[in-house]
């Protein structure tokens, strides 16, 4: 499968990547699905781990063969924008699919012609022990926060991507810094003495990287959306405010 975080683009449509994955020819099919996929595995396997009480393995499981069986039975395309949000269209598909799995003597189907989605299973042990008590009681409103942390995570990789190719390490190795650190966040000053830079460098850099990741993340966001309102009423949930 080719690498999840590449961003290539579709036409300029709304619900671009969804279309994508359920309608047109079989290359440009899965490059829609990946993306689809990309954005959900998370929130499934989380979900699945509260929702329906999956173990990890499990739960790795049932999210891949969700996948697989999306994939052949091309699942997505029964998808109809307005009886509602796609994330609920796929949240319910899970929940079939579990039922389905249950009454079923046989096997998880692993593969098919859809290859797995290359997953960090070791990180999501960490994310998934660090869940907010407050959420972990309600798994579809986690179900949504793990959605939109999918969307920047995916933001992050393809514009980490962009940004090698033009040779923009700096900018990157900034952000990771100040906005990714572990420990205690270092100030602009210190990074420019780190870095040999003027402060202003720093300033100006940390917020043309910060634009740049809220565009993408923006981008990203209209090819996994159905409708216009939709697409506001997810902008603002992210960002706070509508978009213009």
């Amino acid at each position: 499968m080719r690498d999840m975080s590449s961003h290539e683009r579709f036409p300029a449509t709304r619900w671009s990547a969804i279309r994508a994955s359920a309608e047109l020819g079989a290359g440009t099919r899965k490059q829609g699905f990946s993306r689809v996929a990309g954005a959900y595995w998370r929130p499934i396997y989380v979900y699945l781990r509260l929702r329906h009480h999956c173990s990890d393995a499990d739960a790795h499981d049932v999210t891949q063969g969700f996948f697989a069986q999306c994939w052949e039975r091309n699942t997505l395309s029964s998808f109809d924008p307005a009886r509602g949000r796609f994330r609920t269209f796929v949240r319910t598909c899970v929940d079939r699919y579990v039922v389905d799995q249950h009454r079923s003597d046989y096997a998880l189907k692993r593969g098919g012609e859809w290859d797995h989605v290359p997953i960090d299973m070791a990180q999501l042990e960490r994310d998934t022990a660090l869940i907010d008590p407050a959420l972990s009681s309600d798994p579809e409103r986690l179900f949504e926060a793990e959605w939109v942390r999918s969307l920047l995570l995916q933001a992050l990789a393809d514009l980490r991507q962009s940004y090698a190719s033009q040779s923009r390490d700096l900018d990157l190795d900034l952000f990771d810094e100040y906005e990714l650190a572990r420990a205690e966040r270092p100030s602009y000053a210190e990074l420019a003495i780190h870095y040999r830079v003027p402060v202003t460098t720093v300033t100006n850099r940390l917020a043309a990287v910060r634009r740049a990741l809220r565009t993408r993340l923006a981008e990203n966001l209209r090819e996994l959306t159905a409708t216009e309102e939709e697409y506001r009423d997810e902008s603002y949930r992210i960002f706070g405010v509508h978009p213009k």
